[in-house]
C-alpha cells in the first residue's frame, strides 16, 4: 500500500468524518474505553466493524484497535457510546 500517514486526530463520538472526497483512505483507528462495550464504526450509513474481546465487551481501560477502508467521498463515525472514553485516529491514503 502507498501513500501517506496524516498525524494522529483525537475524534469524538456520533460525529461523521470525510477523510477524502477523491480517494479511498485507510484509517487505524484507536479507541479507549472506559466502561464495558462494543466498538462500532459506521461508513456511508452501514456498520462495517464492531470488536470486543475475545470473551465478551470490552471493559473499561481497555484499548481497541482496528483498520477500515472509507471509499471515495464517504463518511464514517464511531457510533455515539456511554463506554467510550477517547478516539484517535491515523489516516493512510491509498
Amino acid at each position: 500500500m502507498t501513500g501517506k500517514y496524516s498525524s494522529s486526530a483525537s475524534r469524538e463520538t456520533g460525529v461523521e468524518y470525510e477523510p477524502s472526497a477523491t480517494e479511498p483512505v485507510q484509517v487505524v483507528l484507536s479507541v479507549k474505553c472506559k466502561a464495558e462495550t462494543a466498538v462500532k464504526v459506521d461508513v456511508a450509513g452501514g456498520q462495517i466493524a464492531e470488536q470486543v474481546t475475545p470473551g465478551g465487551l470490552t471493559v473499561g481501560g481497555e484499548t481497541i484497535d482496528f483498520t477500515f477502508i472509507v471509499p471515495p467521498g464517504s463518511k464514517w463515525q464511531v457510533p455515539g457510546s456511554s463506554g467510550v472514553e477517547s478516539i484517535k485516529s491515523v489516516y493512510l491514503t491509498v
